[in-house]
């Protein structure tokens, strides 16, 4: 099924001129941008012991995009602004 969602999302973009790039995301939830170790987190945020905190799905995002722009995982200047329906 991803096979067939990559193909509708190829022809759609390709119909609006936007190019489409595979993007590995090995490692990118566990790596830490700051100091490269490597830690599965549990829980919502990530907390390494250099004192980098984010959550988690914004934390992968944004290695993912440095990876993809930098071809490395490095700390990111966007802003984190993380907003819950329900508090935590």
């Amino acid at each position: 099924s991803f096979g067939k969602l990559m193909s509708y999302l190829t022809y759609k973009a390709r119909a609006n001129g936007i190019a489409i790039q595979k993007v590995d995301e090995a490692y990118s939830t566990q790596t830490c941008p700051v100091c490269h170790n490597r830690k599965k987190h549990a829980g919502r945020n990530v907390l390494c012991a250099c004192g980098y905190t984010s959550h988690r799905d914004i934390h992968g995002a944004k290695n993912i995009l440095s990876k993809t722009l930098y071809g490395n995982f490095l700390p990111s200047a966007v802003a984190e602004q993380t907003k819950y329906l329900r508090p935590c």
